[in-house]
C-alpha cells in the first residue's frame, strides 16, 4: 500500500504533533507500506527527522517552500496555508498509486480536500482533527459565531468533514462538538494522543531543577510548560501567583513562546512577580524531565475550549510522578473521566483564586494525590503503541469503504 502524509508542518521544526506523525509513519512503514510525506520547508531546521524514516527505502518526502505570516495574524496564516495547499495540489500528478491520504489537522483542510478530489479522485482521506477551526477562534474571542465571516469559514471547513472518507478526533469531548456537522457520525473515531514511551514512574532530577531552571531543591515548583498562546489562558496561572507571592518557598515556572508570551512578561512585571520564571521553549527530550521536575504541573484552557482542542501536554504530565491540576470546563467528558478515575483536580476557567487555594492545599498537604493512579489511567488512555496502532488500522480500513 501507498501512503501519502500530508503534513501541515515541518518535520523538521519542533511541534507538540511532529513525535505523533513520526511514530504513525514508522509504524506504517514497518507493516509494509510505502510512504510519501508532503510537508512544508520553511528553511529553518530546530530538529532532525527520525533516523529511521530517513533511511527507509520506502519513503519519499516532498518538501513545500513556505513563508510563515505572524502568530497573531489569523487572516494572513489562513491565506498562507490555502497557497501551501494550492502548492501541493500542482505535484499530485507526479505522485503515482497512492492508495489512500492521511491528512494532519489544519485550519484549511477544505482546500487540500477539494484538491484531492480533483486531481486523485475518489482517493480515500483519513482526516485527523487536532483542534477545531473556526469553533476555536469563538472560544478565545477572536470570532463572534453570529459573524458573516465566523459562518463562512464554518461552511468551508464542514466540506472537509463530508468528504474525508473516515474523521480521527483526539478527545470524546471533541468527538461530541463533531456530531453536530451532518454525514459525520457514521465515519467518527477517537484516538487520544500519547506521549514519550515510559515505564515506570521516575524520581526527580534536583540537578535539573537546580542547573537548568536555577530553583533552589527546596523550592515548591509549579509549573506550565506549553505554548504561550490566546487559548491557553496562562494569564490564569499569573494571576494565582500575584495571590500567593507571600509563599517564598512557591516557585511558578512558565516555560515557552507564542502569541501572548510579551503579555505574560508585561503582568509579571506589573505584579512585581520575584515568584515567577519566564523561559524560553524547550525540546521534546528536555521536557520530558521539566514535567517531572515539577511539583505540580498545571494544564489550562480557556472556557469551552476543551470541546474544540486537547492539550497534548497532559498524558505526559499525568505520567509525570507530579500533582496535576486542569483547568477546564467541568461539565466535559475528559473532567468527569479524570474526577472519576484519578486525583487530579480540576478548576474552572478563569478562578484564579480556586487555583491558588488549591496550589495551596497541596503545598501544605491539605489534599492527597495518588501519582500511580493517574500514571495508570494515562497508560490506558494515552498508550503509544496502542493508538499507533489504532491509527495504522485506520488508515488500511480507509481503503476498503
Amino acid at each position: 500500500m501507498k501512503i501519502m502524509f500530508l503534513c501541515n508542518i515541518s518535520l523538521r521544526l519542533n511541534g507538540p504533533s511532529v513525535h505523533l506523525l513520526e511514530d504513525i509513519i514508522t509504524q506504517c512503514i514497518r507493516d509494509g507500506n510505502s510512504v510519501v510525506i508532503a510537508m512544508k520547508d520553511t528553511g529553518e531546521a530546530t530538529r532532525a527527522i527520525d533516523e529511521y524514516i530517513l533511511k527507509s527505502q520506502n519513503v519519499e518526502i516532498i518538501k513545500v517552500p513556505f513563508q510563515n505570516a505572524g502568530k497573531s495574524d489569523l487572516v494572513g496564516r489562513y491565506i498562507q496555508d490555502a497557497k501551501y495547499a494550492y502548492k501541493i495540489a500542482k505535484l499530485y500528478r507526479q505522485i503515482e498509486n497512492i492508495d489512500v491520504v492521511f491528512l494532519q489537522s489544519c485550519n484549511t483542510s477544505a482546500f487540500h480536500i477539494y484538491f484531492l478530489n480533483r486531481y486523485l479522485k475518489s482517493i480515500p482521506i483519513v482526516y485527523n482533527v487536532q483542534d477545531m477551526f473556526p469553533e476555536n477562534t469563538c472560544a478565545v474571542g477572536v470570532l463572534n459565531e453570529k459573524s458573516i465571516k465566523y459562518k463562512i469559514l464554518q461552511k468551508i471547513q464542514e466540506y472537509s468533514y463530508k468528504r474525508a472518507t473516515l474523521i480521527i478526533a483526539i478527545s470524546y469531548d471533541m468527538q461530541n462538538s463533531l456530531k453536530k456537522y451532518k454525514e459525520v457520525e457514521n465515519k467518527l473515531h477517537v484516538i487520544h494522543n500519547w506521549a514519550y514511551e515510559k515505564k515506570n514512574i521516575e524520581p526527580k532530577d534536583d540537578n535539573f531543577r537546580k542547573d537548568y531552571l536555577g530553583i533552589k531543591d527546596s523550592s515548591y515548583l509549579v509549573l506550565y510548560a506549553g505554548n504561550i498562546g490566546v487559548a491557553q489562558n496562562v494569564e490564569m496561572i499569573i494571576n494565582a501567583a500575584n495571590q500567593l507571592k507571600k509563599f517564598n518557598n512557591i516557585v511558578f515556572t512558565i516555560v515557552g513562546n507564542g502569541a501572548r508570551r510579551e503579555i505574560i512578561k508585561r503582568m509579571i512585571d506589573q505584579f512585581d512577580l520575584s515568584n515567577v520564571y519566564l523561559l524560553d521553549s524547550v525540546s521534546q527530550e528536555i521536557s520530558s524531565t521539566l514535567y517531572e521536575s515539577a511539583e505540580i504541573n498545571i494544564i489550562p484552557l480557556k472556557a469551552n475550549m476543551i470541546n474544540y482542542a486537547f492539550p497534548s501536554k497532559t498524558a505526559r504530565c499525568l505520567m509525570s510522578n507530579s500533582i496535576v491540576i486542569t483547568c477546564f470546563d467541568k461539565k466535559s467528558e475528559v473532567v468527569k473521566q479524570l474526577e472519576s478515575k484519578t486525583d487530579v483536580v480540576n478548576v474552572a476557567p478563569d478562578n484564579y483564586n480556586s487555583l491558588a487555594q488549591t496550589i495551596l492545599k497541596f503545598y501544605n498537604k491539605e489534599q492527597i494525590y495518588d501519582y500511580q493512579k493517574a500514571f495508570v489511567f494515562a497508560k490506558e488512555n494515552f498508550d503509544k503503541d496502542k493508538n499507533v496502532k489504532k491509527y495504522c488500522h485506520l488508515i488500511y480500513k480507509a481503503t476498503k469503504r
